[in-house]
């Protein structure tokens, strides 16, 4: 299966993934008033499902609307990692079996056969426990309390559930890896904690941090650098609009992809406080089962819940893979720049709900129509999605003008000039150990 099918179509809502006026999920406003007024309530109509599966994929990005985020101001630090994140998502067998790892350890009496059931009895325990979520420091040991930065409940675990859980979890990461410009040589959960984390009312959020780097479990040689990422998977979520509202999403800020030769870099002229950061916002943190990982010391947060009744429990993670230096990097890069697996990845190299509006929304809108629209089974659907192999690059080309100074490429083509004319100069005083050659 294409990784662009890998989300799981039943995971989100028609409604969530479609206009409620013309019911095209990728539709624009102007496309809307030219169709019709009406609030949408399904097609009259029903198609077969191959004529569903056979979706036009010339689409034009547009449309469902996302509420914008500002970019950050750019420090020295947003150039200490590489940046790139990994999405994903766990098949019911596999969320299964996760849930009861942690429900092992928490839980006296659960049906082990019931997903529901173990996602509701840990969040009633970690709501029993009403432990705050502490804040940490970059610089010291120190931790605090403050709810208007981080508003939010956690129960802390130790290294068993870590064990258990890196059996399941390090296969999933490195295989999420593949779908990236990063190809790690090893991945290894940071074996001493991890945690649950429930946001439960309204305004309940973690405002923009990034992760204090711990001390690493992997060993690092000359040919290798290892590097910390954060990650975290959604157990259960009171969302019921999870693409057109942030409510919840976590945002990961990275610099702009503007290297004009097509690499995954970023690069500046001038003042670096006169770039942006590029808010890069993910609503898998709030579909259940679904996952993200990104570097630790990126700049990050989850957005404050909109809404009465709604909640978002995560399980929260740190994560080190083992990567090829810099140098190593460059030079396999051309090889990775597009991975052959990821189709939906963007111009920014990224798969959040804003970068790519096609990994989610063609899954469940293909999904739920042949649901909605025919007598057949869920297991039959699965099972003809799973052959809907798409082979077409869909790439969204983000304008991130925005998150330049207006003179960058003007200082950009003077450097160039500037390091030609250095040439230039080398070619024609040439001296071997101090001596003109005579020859």
């Amino acid at each position: 299966m294409s990784s662009l099918t890998e989300f799981g179509g039943s995971k989100l809502r028609l409604e969530e993934v479609t206009c409620l006026t013309c019911g095209d999920p990728f539709c624009t406003r102007q496309k809307c008033q030219n169709i019709s007024t009406v609030h949408y309530l399904g097609p009259e109509n029903s198609p077969t499902y191959a004529e569903i599966v056979k979706l036009p994929q010339d689409i034009k990005m547009g449309g469902v609307n996302i509420p914008g985020l500002k970019g950050l101001k750019m420090t020295q630090p947003d150039l200490n990692y590489k940046p790139v994140s990994i999405v994903g998502g766990f098949d019911e067998g596999e969320f299964r079996n996760v849930l009861k790892i942690l429900s092992d350890k928490y839980l006296p009496d659960y049906n082990p056969n019931d997903k529901g059931d173990m996602v509701m009895r840990l969040k009633h325990f970690v709501s029993e426990r009403n432990r705050t979520s502490v804040i940490g420091s970059l610089n010291s040991s120190v931790q605090s309390v403050d709810l208007d930065i981080r508003d939010s409940l956690s129960v802390d675990f130790n290294f068993e559930v870590v064990e258990k859980l890196s059996g399941i979890l390090e296969k999933k990461i490195m295989n999420a890896f593949k779908s990236t410009t990063v190809s790690p040589r090893e991945v290894k959960l940071h074996p001493d904690h991890g945690s649950l984390i429930l946001y439960d009312k309204k305004g309940s959020k973690f405002k923009i941090h990034r992760d204090k780097v711990l001390e690493c479990p992997l060993e690092e040689t000359m040919w290798t650098k290892n590097r910390m990422f954060s990650f975290i998977l959604c157990l259960g979520s009171g969302m019921e609009n999870r693409i057109k509202s942030n409510s919840g999403n976590t945002v990961v800020y990275f610099p702009p992809v503007n290297d004009e030769t097509g690499a995954n870099f970023f690069e500046y002229y001038g003042d670096l406080g006169k770039y942006k950061l590029v808010p890069h916002i993910f609503n898998e943190t709030v579909i259940p089962g679904e996952f993200i990982g990104f570097p630790s010391t990126a700049k990050h947060q989850s957005l404050p819940l909109e809404e009465d009744g709604e909640y978002k429990f995560i399980l929260k993670l740190d994560f080190w893979i083992k990567d090829s230096d810099v140098y190593t990097y460059m030079n396999y890069h051309d090889q990775r720049s597009n991975p052959a697996n990821n189709l939906t990845m963007s111009s920014q190299y990224c798969n959040c709900k804003v970068c790519d509006p096609y990994r989610q929304r063609l899954s469940v809108f293909k999904y739920q129509t042949l649901l909605r629209n025919t007598t057949l089974s869920e297991d039959l659907v699965k099972l003809i999605l799973s052959y809907d192999v798409i082979s077409k690059r869909m790439c969204n080309q983000i304008d991130i003008s925005k998150y330049m100074p207006d003179n960058h490429y003007s200082l950009k083509q003077e450097e160039v000039e500037r390091q030609e004319f250095e040439d230039d100069w080398d070619m024609d005083d040439r001296y071997c150990n101090g001596w003109e050659d005579e020859w």
